[in-house]
């Protein structure tokens, strides 16, 4: 016996004797905490001032984060700007130098008011350049030569067509009035070849280059660039960087701190040491350049690895020149693309010096909370713990599957009423959930149960309405396919019919849904639905141009989609509480989840049935095509049989009277009618279609008949030579003349016997046997060109020697085909068989042949056709049908058997079929009676074949009470109305066989279905 588990273990083991309640645990949790609090206030209290260091020192390290960014932020604001209004300027379409400073007071405008821009500059398509820059010390107007109330200098290079290159600086004063000019030859730059000019030319934007140390005063500083609004120029400006430095120095939290501002590729932008950036600029024995990281004194606190750890945490160890250090990393966040970081590196003892006192505080503060805590636990210990426990009880009835109604529990600590609330609600959840799941299962049937998913999303959500839409087969379109309203009735007539909507169409919530394949909760109006959807929507009663809409999609096990469910229902004038809301819509999803399991199933089990009806019809068809005398019997079969069953369910009196079939065996009798010939694939046709008694592959009554030519040729020719001889020619004329009169009229008798319409009396077959003594004279030997298999027959005996006389007629050793002992059918065969097998395969003797009685079958070929019945039973039993289909092989496998044990294959009596088994061979025999497509019988009218169905019923060959049902119903008529040509349909005389008195059977004539 399974014992039923939950997620915290068994029953038994919540009830164990040494667990305690909630009460005891709670005082006794408390008292722990007090005792161990005295031993452990220390450490903790160390570990807590530590953490508040930490964390004030993580506040005061965003703090300047954000200091630096804003700093960087109003440093890079004035120059983008600058950029900005140049660009627009007349001078980026300047031709040459002269028109070019005829526009120099913008240039020496935004100069003079914006002192962290050391130059502005334009870049030309055609490799001209022209820079204005500052001279604000001797030192730099010294290096460009300038005199000495030069305030700005302007460097112009212009290129002609050729390539030749002209360089001329000039030197202006505050006024920006000339006080010099002098040739520049060694100035050679070619913007185009630089990194701003291709990046701005490449960009709709502003651009910033990394930080550099600008040549011509070796500060740092970054470039922005913009491109002109036509493309053909880039304006330029130098940006230096030296005012973040100060702000570094401002912001140092400790006395030894360093702060560090470096890119990506550790060089150092800024940092609270300026004189050391000083010294590593104007170092004699280095270009000028960026430090690095590496070169900033204390290398092993910007050591790789340390910046690394550091970049995600704040903080971490490091240690240096015999100290101990807390080293922080970080990206500056500010409104430029300049990838640089800031890098803060404090001594411990100085981050940590309030740390004794901080502890100290800790101790006491933690003690008292302890002590206080614990008496109020043990007062509230008992109070809490009762509800829980109610809780639980609930609990253990949820974890029963006992989801009726229980009181909700109701406490002031929140907690627990959420958890009485939560289980409230968990329990009714489940319940409907559960409810909503089984009603799905239930639908067996497509249609049904989409109707039924709209009846439950409707009931969920108290949707005004709700819309259906199904994915085509092999297509990205969903049709609409039902629309229900909360009351149940489906409009009729909606406008738009089936409305086809994309998958891929996003301009309606179905195609948004589609795509995104995830639930869409929201307002849409009448343009958001499909093209047809204002006129739904309109019949489903809304009024208004907006609604409130649930969009559900409904996925297979590989999330695609297999449709779309669309609830409508009136904007809301007022909102659900978003708790509310989530649940509502997590259920939704959850019902959809199954909605889509149950929906897949159901279009796989319709799509297997699909396929088994496809390969069955496929089947049954290529009976019907292989013979043209089965004509279509495989496919009206089905239809009597499965009218005589409805005529059986519907009768209210006689002995089927109380007679029901279920789904189930309505299906099993479909496919058992449909199958019931399935056997004679393995017939060959020529046994099938047999319609001479000569006839195997061929009709051999033209052999017969070449023979009879030759013996009246070797009459002839023996005659003609005794005329030779000298014997009177009309004696030999009136002896040919007179054999062969005889000859024809002997084939003629052979002939008509081939055809097998007449009985073949004793007295047929002596005249065969004496036709068949005449000779003629074989000079070929017959063993020539044979196959291996004929061969073999014609070595069984010696072959004579030539020219040898041989029978007209004959019944030759090769004629035999031997069964082979694998194709003996033993007596104690699984499936029941009792069949009497000929000694022979085939006999294809031509006396033997022809000698037949009635028809055109010999013993073996009419035991080869009877044998389809055999191969119908051991394939269909082959078949691994599900349990409700395991009568199709008993159904299918029995309409040649007889009522009073005279059928075959497995002679079973009335009390062996069941009524299914029956209707078959009511509704094979009458089938075959009125076929009217068989080539090699005229069909029979209806009062021909009904008066053959009373025989039937006479002799013991039909059930008599399926007989009768079958022409009291009218089942006949409605066949015959169907299939019948109109000459056929005549009225019979149905009284006189109802009349007709039928044996008893063992076991009853009628019982309960299979």
């Amino acid at each position: 016996m399974f014992e039923a588990q939950s997620g915290g273990g068994s029953r038994d083991a919540v009830r164990e004797p040494w667990r305690l309640s909630l009460r005891w645990h709670i005082s006794s949790i408390f008292v722990c905490l007090l005792i161990a609090s005295l031993l452990t206030t220390s450490v903790y209290s160390i570990v807590q001032s530590h953490r508040i260091i930490e964390n004030a020192s993580s506040n005061v390290y965003d703090g300047i984060l954000r200091g630096v960014g804003q700093q960087i932020g109003q440093i890079s604001a004035p120059a983008r700007a600058v950029v900005n209004l140049v660009a627009a300027d007349e001078i980026v379409a300047a031709e040459d130098t002269a028109a070019r400073l005829r526009r120099i007071g913008l240039l020496g405008a935004a100069l003079s008011q914006n002192a962290r821009i050391s130059a502005i500059y334009v870049g030309y398509g055609n490799g001209d350049f022209f820079i204005l820059r500052k001279t604000v010390d001797g030192a730099s107007r010294a290096s460009f030569g300038a005199p000495d109330n030069a305030a700005y200098v302007v460097q112009a290079i212009e290129r002609a067509p050729d390539g030749a290159r002209s360089n001329l600086m000039i030197f202006l004063d505050d006024g920006l009035q000339e006080v010099g000019r002098a040739p520049d030859a060694g100035y050679d730059l070619d913007p185009r070849e630089r990194d701003w000019f291709k990046r701005a030319l490449a960009a709709n934007e502003t651009i910033e280059t990394d930080p550099y140390l600008f040549y011509a005063t070796n500060e740092a500083g970054t470039t922005f660039a913009r491109r002109s609004p036509d493309g053909g120029a880039v304006v330029g400006a130098d940006l230096t960087l030296q005012d973040i430095s100060a702000a570094l120095a401002a912001l140092t939290p400790t006395a030894s701190a360093e702060l560090m501002l470096f890119t990506g590729d550790r060089k150092i932008v800024a940092s609270n040491r300026p004189d050391f950036l000083q010294a590593a600029a104007t170092a004699a024995d280095a270009p000028a350049r960026l430090p690095s990281l590496d070169e900033a004194g204390q290398a092993e606190l910007w050591e790789p690895r340390v910046i690394a750890a550091a970049g995600d945490k704040l903080f971490i160890a490091a240690r240096s020149q015999g100290r101990d250090w807390r080293v922080s990393v970080g990206r500056v966040a500010n409104d430029d693309d300049l990838p640089t970081y800031l890098g803060i590196a404090v001594p411990t003892e100085e981050l940590l010096s309030d740390a004794d006192r901080i502890q100290r505080t800790l101790i006491w503060v933690s003690a008292a909370i302890l002590a206080a805590a614990l008496i109020v636990a043990w007062l509230l210990a008992h109070r809490v713990s009762r509800p829980l426990r109610r809780l639980a009880d609930q609990a253990r009835a949820i974890e029963d599957f006992d989801f009726s109604d229980a009181p909700a529990i109701r406490s002031r600590i929140l907690e627990v009423h959420e958890l009485s609330h939560a289980i409230q609600a968990m329990r009714m959840t489940i319940r409907r959930f559960l409810k909503i799941g089984r009603a799905l299962v239930r639908e067996r049937d497509f249609a049904p149960l989409l109707d039924r998913i709209l009846a439950e999303m409707i009931d969920v959500t108290q949707a005004t309405g709700a819309i259906f839409y199904l994915r085509e087969e092999k297509e990205d379109y969903l049709r609409r396919h039902l629309v229900r309203r909360r009351s149940g009735a489906a409009p009729a007539d909606i406008p738009g019919g089936r409305q086809r909507v994309s998958m891929h169409d996003d301009g309606t919530v179905i195609g948004l849904v589609s795509r995104q394949r995830s639930l869409i909760h929201r307002h849409v109006k009448r343009a958001d639905l499909d093209p047809a959807g204002e006129a739904v929507v309109s019949h489903l009663g809304l009024a208004g141009d907006e609604f409130e809409s649930i969009t559900i999609p409904l996925l297979d096990r590989r999330s695609e989609i297999l449709g779309v469910v669309l609830l409508v229902t009136e904007a809301a004038t007022d909102t659900t509480a978003a708790d509310s809301s989530k649940r509502l819509m997590a259920l939704v999803s959850a019902i959809a989840g199954s909605a889509a399991i149950a929906m897949e199933n159901s279009q796989l089990l319709l799509a297997q049935r699909r396929l088994l009806d496809g390969l069955i019809e496929l089947i049954a068809g290529s009976i019907d095509t292989k013979s043209s005398y089965a004509g279509g019997h495989c496919q009206r079969v089905p239809v009597l049989a499965q009218m005589l069953a409805e005529a059986a369910c519907q009768a209210t009196d006689g002995p089927f009277a109380d007679f029901e079939i279920d789904a189930d065996q309505r299906e099993a009798l479909r496919i058992g009618s449909w199958l019931h010939d399935c056997g004679k694939i393995t017939t060959p046709e020529y046994v099938v279609d047999k319609a001479t008694k000569l006839e195997t592959i061929y009709n051999r009554i033209h052999e017969v008949r070449t023979r009879f030519e030759v013996v009246k040729r070797e009459f002839e020719i023996a005659a003609l030579r005794g005329r030779l001889a000298g014997q009177d020619i009309a004696e030999v004329e009136r002896d040919v003349a007179a054999f062969n009169a005889e000859a024809d009229a002997d084939f003629a008798f052979v002939a008509e016997c081939n055809v097998g319409d007449e009985f073949m009396a004793p007295e047929r077959v002596e005249r065969l046997k004496r036709v068949a003594e005449r000779r003629w004279v074989r000079t070929l030997d017959d063993r020539l060109g044979l196959s291996h298999e004929e061969f073999q027959r014609a070595n069984r005996t010696p072959s004579p020697a030539l020219p040898v006389m041989e029978r007209l007629l004959d019944d030759r050793p090769e004629h035999i085909v031997t069964r082979a002992p694998s194709e003996v059918m033993p007596e104690d065969n699984p499936w029941g068989f009792k069949l009497r097998a000929p000694a022979h395969r085939y006999n294809m003797g031509e006396l033997y042949n022809l000698s037949v009685g009635y028809g055109t079958l010999t013993e073996e070929e009419r035991y080869k056709i009877n044998d389809h019945i055999v191969q119908t039973i051991v394939m269909l039993e082959s078949l691994p049908f599900p349990r409700q289909l395991a009568a199709v092989p008993e159904i299918a496998g029995g309409h040649h058997e007889r009522m009073d044990g005279g059928g075959y294959p497995k002679r079973r009596m009335a009390g062996e079929m069941s009524v299914l088994a029956r209707i078959m061979a009511v509704a094979d025999v009458f089938e075959a009676l009125t076929a009217c497509d068989r080539p090699y019988k005229k069909a029979k009218s209806v009062s021909e074949s009904v008066r053959i169905l009373g025989s039937f019923k006479k002799n013991g060959h039909l059930d008599p009470d399926l007989v009768d049902l079958f022409l009291k119903s009218g089942a006949w008529k409605a066949y015959a109305d169907r299939f019948l040509d109109a000459g056929q349909i005549d009225q019979p005389d149905i009284e006189a066989v109802l009349a007709i008195q039928a044996p008893a059977f063992e076991g009853g004539a009628s019982a309960t279905p299979a």
